[in-house]
């Protein structure tokens, strides 16, 4: 009997022969239907090994999600605590399924780091170390001076290597942003030497979990660093549009550990955190990291809740202080960042006046912050918060922050749920996978009781956003209103991101 049941579609065939192959040369024990012999039993040979694996990989897709063979399989890993689920495409798993966050698989093969996310969680849940998988013949990074290619192309002799050049060349077509993690420096002490890998490593691990980013395999960023090549050179060798670095330090009694995102095109920092801790407690510091990293991610590329139009005309100064306020708003942990977050959006909005997405990022962050923290009279804040998405909707009606800025005043200043759920509606039309009107739908319905609704709004959000604190408690908040507390036990027990939000969710669950 196989270790591993591995549950798919068959429209999916193509690509899961691809990962069976991947974890079988890996030394893992796997078993999917290719496996049935002739002349036995279809449903109970699949019966008999789904009950004896220890795991289940269920990869779920738009086809995958109306199969009723993977929904059957998925259910029973579920219920028995086996289900370790991938996603293929962008479709949401069926309700009932989302309370584990799923293994992005959107882009593997290219994307490594999926596949190093998927053998992380297997080792850990059985106990065990995988054999390393060979490297691909295919290198990680993508090519991105045509005139180069072009040139290569007009030499090179040879038809295989100018299809080669050719692939890659179009991987790099396809605009999107790829992030490689360099081990951190260490001056704390040689007891620290292991973390300047394992603490990079481990930051790999958890933006694998952030849509709409290829991560370089952390074996491929810790070779290339290893050659002691300047930062610009480093991020070209790597194909990497930004590189996260850092350096651990003793502070006082504490570690102190710094992270930086560096644009790789210039070779100067865009975001730096730094924060210290009690030695013993390292992992917490690492998760910390980890959502701040995503969070700083999402701020300077706009993806998840850090949106920002491809056509913006922000730029220079101005785009700079749209880029902080958004950061600090996801990152901030304290009434200070919150007032630096809105200072910066103000002065965004100092630079460019005429520029809708800067009253649109204001009226957002007004929305998000509140007038408590800001210290702002109910008043003064309602009128702020109505002149900034009134301005940001007079130049652009589609402004989607502005949309959801003006239907969060309807819903919360005058109670008007149905008239604030059409601006909801129009702004999702525009943009499905929009993350901040999921988020804020999550709790207008929560407010308004439909807590199957705000479920489902809070579970798309975290997709997009899965280090986002908030959503974890809305969420749970909507499964403990539907009685669903073993959803939440389960959550927190099979955990792989955001671990301590979840956990804290259990236990207040508990306390309930």
């Amino acid at each position: 009997m196989a270790d591993i049941f591995l549950s798919y579609a068959r429209a999916d065939q193509a690509k899961v022969e691809q990962l069976a192959a991947a974890l079988e040369k890996a030394g893992y024990s796997l078993w999917w239907d290719r496996n049935i012999e002739g002349g036995h039993h279809f449903s109970k040979d699949i019966q008999r090994e789904l009950e004896a694996a220890k795991l289940v990989i269920v990869a779920w897709s738009s086809a995958a999600n109306e199969s009723h063979w993977v929904l059957d399989e998925a259910a029973f890993a579920r219920d028995e605590g086996k289900l370790v689920p991938i996603a293929l495409d962008k479709q949401l798993p069926p309700l009932g399924f989302r309370q584990v966050q799923s293994i992005n698989f959107g882009r593997w093969p290219r994307d490594t780091a999926a596949l190093e996310a998927l053998t992380s969680t297997l080792d850990r849940r059985l106990e065990r170390d995988h054999e390393t998988i060979p490297a691909s013949a295919k290198p990680p990074y993508k090519r991105r001076i045509a005139g180069v290619a072009v040139a290569v192309l007009a030499i090179v002799a040879s038809a295989l290597f100018a299809w080669y050049l050719l692939k890659d060349e179009a991987v790099a077509d396809d605009g999107v942003t790829t992030i490689a993690v360099l081990p951190y420096s260490n001056s704390a002490g040689d007891q620290y030497d292991g973390q300047r890998q394992s603490y990079a490593a481990a930051i790999v691990d958890g933006l694998a979990y952030l849509p709409d980013i290829e991560i370089v395999s952390a074996r491929t960023s810790f070779a290339a660093a290893a050659d002691n090549l300047d930062t610009i050179a480093l991020a070209e060798r790597l194909g990497a549009n930004y590189l996260v670095e850092g350096d651990i330090q003793l502070d006082g009694n504490a570690l102190r550990v710094t992270s930086r995102l560096i644009d790789g095109g210039t070779g100067r920092p865009v975001w730096t955190d730094s924060r210290s801790i009690q030695s013993l407690r390292l992992p917490e510091l690492q998760q910390q990291s980890i959502r701040y990293i995503a969070a700083a991610l999402q701020g300077y590329l706009g993806i998840g809740l850090g949106h920002l139009p491809a056509d913006s005309s922000l730029s220079g100064q101005a785009l700079d202080q749209y880029r902080r306020g958004m950061t600090l708003l996801l990152t901030r942990s304290n009434a200070k960042e919150s007032i630096d977050s809105y200072n910066a959006f103000k002065r965004t909005v100092e630079l460019a006046p005429n520029v809708a997405d800067a009253h649109a990022g204001l009226a957002y962050a007004l929305t998000d912050i509140g007038p408590f923290t800001l210290s702002m009279e109910p008043d003064a804040f309602r009128a702020a918060n109505e002149a900034a998405y009134e301005r940001a909707l007079e130049l652009d009606p589609d402004s989607m922050f502005g949309l959801i800025a003006k239907a969060e005043t309807i819903h919360k200043e005058y109670g008007d749920v149905a008239q604030a759920l059409a601006l909801f509606e129009q702004v999702l039309e525009q943009d499905p996978d929009f993350g901040p009107a999921h988020e804020l739908l999550a709790e207008l319905y929560a407010t308004a009781g439909d807590h199957r609704a705000s479920l489902e709004a809070a579970s798309r959000a975290l997709t997009l956003a899965p280090f986002d604190n908030s959503l974890v408690g809305i969420r749970a908040g909507a499964l403990r209103a539907l009685d669903r507390y073993a959803n939440i036990r389960n959550e927190a027990l099979s955990c792989r991101v955001n671990c301590e939000a979840s956990g804290l969710s259990w236990m207040s669950a508990l306390a309930a």
